[in-house]
């Protein structure tokens, strides 16, 4: 079996493909970036980006004290009004 000059040629061709597709990748993310960078020029301020989930903290328990507080206060209310 003879490969010839046409397996060479193919090769070849292959190899140059290959680093044109690199090329044309390095070049599109280059215009991708410039693009980008065009629009962020253009905004007024930074975009907030919401995570999902709930949108406000959940209430911690109350402590201890807290709760003897809110007791103490609810007793003077209720003698202050007696």
């Amino acid at each position: 079996m003879e490969w010839g000059g046409g397996a060479t040629f193919r090769l070849v061709g292959l190899l140059e493909f290959d680093g044109l597709q690199e090329e044309l990748k390095a070049e599109l993310g280059e215009l991708e970036q410039d693009d980008l960078n065009e629009r962020l020029l253009g905004a007024d301020h930074v975009p907030v980006h919401t995570p999902a989930g709930p949108s406000r903290v959940e209430a911690r328990p109350a402590t201890v004290q807290e709760n003897e507080d809110a007791e103490l206060e609810a007793l003077q209310a209720s003698l202050a009004m007696s």
